[in-house]
């Protein structure tokens, strides 16, 4: 770590906190910029309330109306309208738990006081921004999976237990792409069921 009472320059704090928002785990980037965790973790959270205190400061005046203020303020409407809608639905919308995974989720959050904390300080935008960070890159691995699946069974080897499946399929799937997802799902739980393990 850095010694005590170690100036950084503010290009170096913004960097550092651009890290963070971005998705990279605090401890790891901690550890790659030889900095205290509990120091960064001060940096973002002012870093936070410096951008909302901003936005406070500098709300549009009313001479501002020009065409391009209009359109936004109209696009914002309609996000807001389709916000509202969503929420409505959300309302109504039963979410699965699993009690176990609920527990373990409890025990984290109970034991990580300061990253339950930062995430709470976040804006709404930056927790969306997270969330579809993860959900991209958790998109991004399944593709890659698939991607491996489909190169080992066009291997020649492969060919004749690739054709025992796609008997299997049921005929009441006339459309070739359903036709080819069912396939992939199938070709996943066979290749599962014999541990045969893809290199990622």
């Amino acid at each position: 770590m850095q010694e005590q009472g170690k100036r950084y320059s503010r290009e170096f704090v913004e960097y550092a906190v651009g890290l963070i928002t971005q998705g990279e785990p605090l401890y790891e980037v901690a550890k790659e910029l030889k900095i205290d965790p509990d120091r960064l973790f001060r940096w973002a959270i002012m870093e936070t309330e410096k951008r909302n205190l901003k936005i406070l400061r500098n709300p549009i005046s009313p001479h501002e109306k020009t065409d391009e203020v209009l359109i936004t303020r109209s696009i914002d409407q309609k996000l807001h309208t389709e916000n509202k809608n969503n929420a409505m639905v959300l309302e109504n919308k039963s979410f699965k738990r699993n009690p176990e995974i609920d527990a373990q989720l409890n025990q984290f959050i109970a034991n990580n006081d300061r990253l339950v904390n930062y995430v709470k300080a976040l804006p709404r935008e930056e927790v969306e921004r997270k969330y579809l960070l993860f959900k991209m890159k958790d998109e991004m691995h399944k593709k890659s999976y698939e991607k491996k699946v489909t190169e080992y069974m066009n291997l020649p080897e492969n060919t004749a237990f690739k054709e025992s499946l796609v008997k299997n399929l049921s005929l009441d799937i006339k459309d070739e792409a359903t036709r080819q997802r069912a396939l992939l799902k199938e070709e996943k739980i066979q290749i599962h069921k014999q541990g045969i393990k893809m290199s990622m």
